[in-house]
Order: structure tokens, then sequence, then C-alpha cells
């Protein structure tokens, strides 16, 4: 319920709020930010699926041990396919903004996307 209730708070916040953008090389910046929602501003370099295949990662460096990352449960995928979105062909090597609350995992930043919606693709497509 706690869970529903911050995702409710994030697209609410979406529409009618802006937050702080942060780039997604300043990783200093970005652990200040710790669970808080934040807009992150980058390119997603590379696109993997986990040896499981239930998780997807948008990664924003080439060492994604030590850069900011996206995460995409598979309980969430359904929410892209709806929209026809195959998140790691879809979001590749975009410039993009993401929305949503920082985690730390593993002393890396990392955002859950649980939506499209908080993923905004900028510039050319």
């Amino acid at each position: 319920m706690k869970k529903l209730l911050m995702l409710c708070l994030i697209f609410i916040n979406l529409g009618f709020a802006q937050f702080k953008i942060i780039d997604a090389t300043n990783i200093e910046e970005l652990v200040k930010h710790k669970n808080k929602i934040v807009s992150v501003k980058g390119q997603i370099i590379n696109t993997t699926l986990s040896t499981t295949g239930k998780t997807r990662y948008l990664n924003f460096g080439v060492d994604y041990t030590k850069s900011f990352t996206c995460v995409i449960f598979s309980r969430h995928l359904k929410n892209f396919t709806k929209k026809e979105i195959k998140p790691l062909e879809y979001y590749q090597n975009k410039e993009v903004i993401i929305t949503g609350k920082l985690k730390i995992y593993k002393d890396s930043p990392e955002i859950i996307i649980a939506f499209p919606k908080q993923i905004k693709i900028i510039g050319k497509e």
C-alpha cells in the first residue's frame, strides 16, 4: 500500500510540479538526493536483461556498478507492453529525463521505473 501511495504521488507530481533536474553523470549530487523524488537527465548508454530474464536495466554509464541506472521489474513490464514499448530496444541510446524516487543500491544511484510516463525522451528521436 505504501508503494502504491508513493507511485500515486509521483504521478500527481509529474503533472503538476517540476523537480530539480540532475545530470545522470553527477553521481555525487545524485547520492545527496537519496529517497527523494528527482528528475535525472542523461543518455542511456546501454540496456541489459538480468540473467533471470525478469529485470531490465537502462544504464547511463559504461560501468553500471558506478553509474546511474533505471530498473524495470517484470511486474511493471505490462505497463510498457500496453503501449507497445520494448524498453531495452526503445530507450537504447536515447537522451531522456527520468522522474522517480532515487534509491542507492550497492553504492550506485537508481530509480525503479513502473510506468512509461516516468521516462521522457528529449531531443531527436
